[in-house]
C-alpha cells in the first residue's frame, strides 16, 4: 500500500487566519529552527464546546479524546480549559468539503482538520477547530503509521496547540511539526519551549508542597518509553529511593530541614531532554521566626493583671500549620506550654518575675525545636494614682467587682461625692460605657452585659485624679 504522507503545514491562506493540515507540497513549510507564535487569549481560562461529534468512534468517546488533548497542554501551562454547553472561546465540530468557512475539505486526506489562531488572528472563527469527518478517526494509538484510522487524540492535541497560539515548528520531535507520522500524545521539548513563551508555566512535578517522610513525586503525563533521573538539590536532609523511574519517593532523614529543589530529567523517546523541577520544603520548620509583642501600658505589674499578646512575624513557603506557645520563668526549672497550638498567645503572668515567652512553629512533619523567645519582666506592684485597686473575676464576662484596696493621701482629702468610671476600648480609645459610683464605697459591682469580647482600660476619676487598671472581658 503507498505510503501517505500527511503534513501539519503552517499554511497561510487569504486570510491570514487560518492553519491548514496539507500535503508537504502544497505551501511553504516554517524554514526557522523551533517553534513560532502566533497570538495569545490574554488570559487563562479557556472555554471549549462540541457543536457535534462523529460516527466513527462510539457514542460520545470522541470528546474523552479532546478532553485527554487538552489535558496534554494544560499540564505544561497555567492554563484552564473548562468544558461549556454552548458559546465556547473555542468551538469544536467536524464537517466535510465545504463547510462555511471559506476553506473547504478536500476529501479522505491530505488534510486532516485546522485550527484558527487566537483572538484577532483568528477572526470571528478564532480559536475554533473543524476536523474533516471524510477521514476515518480512532480513539486508540496509532503508533508509526499515517494510514487511515487517524489518532484523534494526536490530531486534536495538534490543533489546540494552533488555537492558543503555536505556529508549526520544523522541529521533527515536536507535536507542532507539520507532519502527521502517527500518534504523538506527549509535547516535545520544543512545544514546552514553545507555550511557556507565551503563558506562564505549570511545573509537571506532581506532588505535595511539603514532605516527611514518603513524599512521592510523579510526572505528568510522561510519554511511554521516557526516562527520568531524579535529584534533590538538598542531598544532606534527604534521600530519593527511585531513579530513572517514573516516580520517586523522597525521605527525609531528620537530620536537617529547609527548602529542597527536586528535578526530574526527563529523556523523551525523541531523545529531547526535558528538565522539570518544583520547590519543596522538607522537615520541621527551621526558618528564623521572630515574636511580636503587644502589651499593655507600662509599668508591667502582676498585681495589675497586666495582658500581654504575643503573634510570629510569618516566614512564607514553610507549609506552617500553626504555633506551641509557652513560658519559662527564669530562675526556675520546666516550661507551662499553652493548652493548645494557635496563631497568637495571650499572657496573663501568674507571679512577678522574668518570664521567657517561646514560641515553637509545628508543620504537618511535626514541632520545631527552633523556637522564637521574648523577655518579659512582670515587677511585684506599680501603685500609682489615686488608688491601688483590685477586680475579679478578670477576665470577666456579665460583671466585674471593684475593690479599692488603698487611697493615696491626696485622694482622701479630696471633697467629691461621685467617682467617674468609663470603660475604655483597648485598640481603639471608644468609650464603651460610663458609671457614675459613690465615692464613699471601697467595692462596686459593674454590669457588663451588653460589653463585647475585648480587652479594656477601667478608668476611676475623682475629682482631677484618674487611677486605671485593664481589664479582659471574654464571652463564651
Amino acid at each position: 500500500m503507498k505510503k501517505i504522507y500527511v503534513i501539519f503545514l503552517s499554511f497561510i491562506f487569504i486570510s491570514g487566519n487560518l492553519i491548514g493540515q496539507v500535503k508537504y507540497d502544497d505551501g511553504p513549510i516554517n524554514t526557522s529552527s523551533s517553534f513560532a507564535v502566533n497570538g495569545d487569549w490574554n488570559k487563562t481560562n479557556i472555554s471549549f464546546n462540541f457543536m457535534n461529534g462523529t460516527s466513527d468512534i462510539a457514542g460520545d468517546n470522541e470528546k474523552d479524546a479532546i478532553r485527554e488533548a487538552f489535558k496534554i497542554w494544560q499540564d505544561y501551562t497555567n492554563l484552564n480549559f473548562t468544558e461549556v454547553s454552548s458559546g465556547g472561546d473555542i468551538q469544536i465540530s467536524w464537517a466535510v468539503l465545504d463547510h462555511g468557512d471559506g476553506y473547504p475539505f478536500d476529501g479522505s486526506n491530505p488534510i486532516l482538520a485546522h485550527a484558527f489562531y487566537p483572538p484577532p488572528l483568528g477572526g470571528s472563527l478564532a480559536g475554533d477547530i473543524h476536523f474533516d469527518d471524510d477521514e476515518t478517526w480512532t480513539n486508540s494509538e496509532r503508533l508509526g503509521t499515517s494510514s487511515q484510522p487517524i489518532d484523534l487524540v494526536t490530531v486534536a492535541a495538534h490543533e489546540i496547540g494552533h488555537a492558543i497560539g503555536l505556529a508549526h515548528s520544523n522541529d521533527t520531535d515536536a507535536l507542532m511539526y507539520h507532519t502527521y507520522y502517527g500518534s504523538h500524545r506527549y509535547l516535545g521539548s520544543d512545544d514546552i519551549s514553545g507555550i511557556r513563551s507565551i503563558y506562564e508555566s505549570k511545573s509537571a512535578v506532581i506532588s505535595n508542597n511539603y514532605t516527611c517522610s514518603g513524599g512521592e513525586f510523579n510526572i505528568r503525563n510522561l510519554p511511554t518509553g521516557a526516562t527520568i533521573e531524579w535529584t534533590s538539590s538538598l542531598t544532606g536532609a534527604a534521600t530519593i529511593s527511585c531513579s530513572n523511574c517514573q516516580s520517586s519517593i523522597l525521605t527525609w532523614n531528620g537530620s536537617s530541614s529547609g527548602q529542597t529543589t527536586i528535578s526530574a530529567q526527563i529523556t523523551l523517546p525523541t531523545g529531547d531532554i526535558v528538565t522539570e523541577s518544583k520547590d519543596v520544603y522538607i522537615g520541621t520548620i527551621n526558618g528564623a521566626y521572630s515574636i511580636k509583642y503587644f502589651s499593655t501600658p507600662e509599668p508591667t505589674c502582676y498585681d495589675l493583671w497586666s495582658i500581654h499578646v504575643f503573634r510570629p512575624n510569618y516566614i512564607s513557603g514553610e507549609s506552617t500549620s500553626d504555633f506551641q506557645w509557652g513560658y519559662r520563668l527564669i530562675g526556675q526549672t520546666g516550661e507551662t506550654l499553652a493548652p493548645s497550638p494557635s496563631y497568637d498567645y495571650t499572657f496573663l503572668p501568674a507571679s512577678a518575675g522574668t518570664y521567657e515567652i517561646f514560641m515553637r512553629p509545628q508543620n504537618a512533619c511535626g514541632t520545631s525545636m527552633n523556637e522564637a523567645i521574648k523577655t518579659i519582666t512582670v515587677e511585684e506592684t506599680c501603685f500609682s494614682g489615686w488608688a491601688k485597686i483590685s477586680t475579679f473575676p478578670n477576665p470577666a464576662t456579665s460583671q466585674i467587682l471593684i475593690q479599692i484596696d488603698s487611697e493615696s493621701k491626696e485622694s482622701s482629702r479630696a471633697k467629691v461625692s461621685n467617682i467617674e468610671v468609663s470603660l475604655i476600648e483597648m485598640n481603639t480609645g471608644n468609650i464603651s460605657n460610663k458609671w457614675n459610683l459613690n465615692s464613699g464605697q471601697k467595692s462596686y459591682t459593674l454590669d457588663l452585659k451588653n460589653i463585647k469580647s475585648g480587652i479594656y482600660i477601667l478608668s476611676l476619676k475623682k475629682g482631677k485624679l484618674i487611677t486605671s487598671k485593664t481589664i479582659v472581658i471574654r464571652k463564651y
